[in-house]
């Protein structure tokens, strides 16, 4: 992973539970997750540091508390995937602003890298 934020899978889903999952990158390995957790919360707003909640070799979940309201960022290994992941209302409702804060992240790294 590279010291830029990788988000080419950012997308929204609804998780079996009903509540949304932000999916983030494919690439960031288990040694890089911390890394990437760090720069995701400097991006996002309001982002306090994260609480390891569980920490295996197939699976990282860190809770992240976003305007006061907690979601987990997970790392998991098959399926590689990083995602926000909510687990009530208030969290679907941090996981759409924090959409929506990445995708203008990502557009004003694409306008800066413009010649």
């Amino acid at each position: 992973m590279d010291s830029e934020l990788p988000l080419e899978s950012l997308s929204v889903e609804s998780m079996h539970n009903g509540h949304k999952s932000l999916n983030l990158t494919e690439q960031v390995s288990w040694a890089g997750f911390p890394t990437y957790a760090s720069e995701l919360g400097r991006v996002l707003e309001n982002c306090r540091a994260p609480r390891v909640v569980a920490d295996s070799v197939e699976m990282r979940i860190w809770e992240l508390s976003i305007s006061n309201v907690t979601v987990s960022l997970v790392w998991n290994d098959f399926p590689n995937m990083v995602s926000l992941e909510s687990r009530d209302d208030l969290g679907d409702a941090v996981i759409a602003k924090a959409f929506l804060v990445l995708r203008d992240h990502l557009v004003r790294k694409h306008r800066h890298e413009r010649p």
